[in-house]
């Protein structure tokens, strides 16, 4: 058989086959190699444990220590240890942040400057050059809530260059927190643009944050102004926007919620989205849109409809509240049955009416919540 170097017999007269002792002597190299590679891990997996208690001590610690002296500090009444090392660093940012996140004002500047002179904003700009992704993308944010505007060129960089989704999104959170002005809007939403999935709640946040941007700045009106002609044929992005404006709880927002409306009026959701704004802002000019749609073929929309009837008078909405009781939808029932016990004086003589009615959900509803009058009585 030619080829191979050879003939296949000269091929296995190379061949050197080898001994049982020098086997066995190679096993025992071999388990005694896979023996210390096992004693190493345990060590290891000890040392780290010993290394993360110990961590995790130091930044309780340090935490509660920082919690009671920054609000000491900020309201004048005594003043902050100096941290040592990353790991008080990251719990007095912590305490900063978590105040930021509750308060605003003149207060959240106090702790700001806090952060800032304690070195806690410079041990965050050392973490945004991290190799480690996730270290990165936790500074950045962590910095964005400190309004650390000088970040955010770099940020933009980063954004820009980014491909991962999930880095992305955690990306345009920290930018839009930082956003000054409709360039940087307009950024934001081009970024968003470029992934493949966006989640509707996560834009109904950047929405939000960039309301109480532009609320604080006294720019609402122009910037309302400025999504509506930017985002006025962008129908998914619109509707978070609505739904944001409702979350705000603010009446005089309601004039834009009734211009997406009259425009969007033949779309299910974003008409479900207009008229929960509405309600929640407790819009007085919301009674005739709620009328509307308390007969509306999607049952969605009756039961957000019947959720906020209590906008209009029970001498316009009552009628229509108490033919709900009939729908065929449970939710839409509830819902009806909820706002009319909003009406009190009315509630009682409505559902006891309903029990000797002929349709079967009616008294089923009446029967039900005269029980919730009960208990809510007793």
């Amino acid at each position: 058989m030619e080829g191979f170097g050879g003939d296949l017999g000269e091929i296995l007269q190379r061949i050197s086959f080898v001994g049982p002792e020098e086997l066995k002597a190679f096993l025992w190299k071999v388990i005694l190699f896979l023996g210390a590679v096992d004693l190493f891990l345990a060590l290891t997996t000890v040392v780290h444990r010993i290394y993360v208690d110990r961590r995790d001590r130091l930044y309780k610690r340090a935490y509660d220590r920082y919690s009671d002296q920054v609000v000491n500090a900020v309201i004048g009444e005594g003043s902050i240890d100096p941290p040592k090392g990353d790991i008080e660093k990251e719990a007095l940012g912590d305490v900063c942040l978590e105040i930021l996140k509750k308060f605003k004002g003149a207060f959240t500047e106090k702790v700001r400057q806090i952060a800032q002179e304690m070195g806690v904003v410079d041990y965050y700009l050392r973490k945004t050059r991290s190799f480690i992704v996730h270290d990165r993308v936790v500074a950045y944010e962590k910095l964005a809530y400190l309004k650390v505007r000088d970040i955010k060129e770099k940020l933009k960089e980063e954004l820009e260059k980014e491909e991962r989704e999930w880095v992305m999104e955690r990306l345009i959170f920290s930018y839009a927190l930082l956003a000054e002005d409709f360039r940087d809007v307009e950024f934001l939403f081009m970024s968003l643009e470029r992934m493949k999935y966006v989640s509707f709640k996560f834009v109904e946040f950047l929405w939000f944050d960039l309301l109480d941007t532009f609320s604080e700045k006294g720019r609402l009106e122009e910037f309302l102004e400025f999504v509506w002609e930017k985002f006025s044929e962008r129908p998914f992005f619109l509707r978070a926007f609505v739904e944001a404006l409702g979350n705000k709880r603010m009446p005089s927002l309601g004039g834009f919620v009734l211009r997406v409306y009259g425009r969007y009026r033949e779309d299910t959701a974003m008409r479900i989205s207009c008229v929960r704004a509405l309600g929640l802002m407790g819009f007085e000019g919301a009674c005739e849109v709620i009328l509307e749609n308390l007969i509306h073929p999607d049952w969605r929309v009756r039961a957000v409809a019947c959720r906020f009837a209590f906008l209009c008078p029970w001498e316009r909405v009552g009628e229509a509240l108490v033919e709900r009781l009939k729908d065929e939808s449970y939710h839409v029932r509830i819902n009806a049955g909820r706002t009319i016990l909003y009406f009190k004086d009315r509630a009682r003589e409505v559902f006891e009416k309903l029990l000797s009615s002929e349709d079967r959900f009616a008294q089923d509803t009446a029967r039900y919540f005269l029980q919730e009058l009960e208990v809510r009585n007793a």
